[in-house]
């Protein structure tokens, strides 16, 4: 088995599906974004299973986090 991480940038909305952020274009560029990595990786032969916050700020919000791909080799 091997796993590939993919870095992107997080924002609340990403995190917990806050509708308030829904209508903001940098939001849903980020989900996107997102969305493309998984769809392009999964072209590949990996499978998305979720993704780990690496990175946080002084409150311990997420600003960074891995999509975690898997296939079998």
């Amino acid at each position: 088995m091997k796993y590939e991480f993919v870095s992107v940038a997080a924002n609340k909305s990403m995190l917990f599906g806050l509708d308030y952020y829904e209508e903001k274009p940098s939001v849903m560029e980020e989900k996107n974004k997102c969305r493309g990595i998984i769809t392009e990786m999964a072209e590949k032969g990996w499978r998305y299973k979720g993704w780990i916050p690496n990175s946080f700020n002084g409150e311990g919000a997420v600003w960074e986090l891995d999509l975690v791909f898997e296939r079998d080799d």
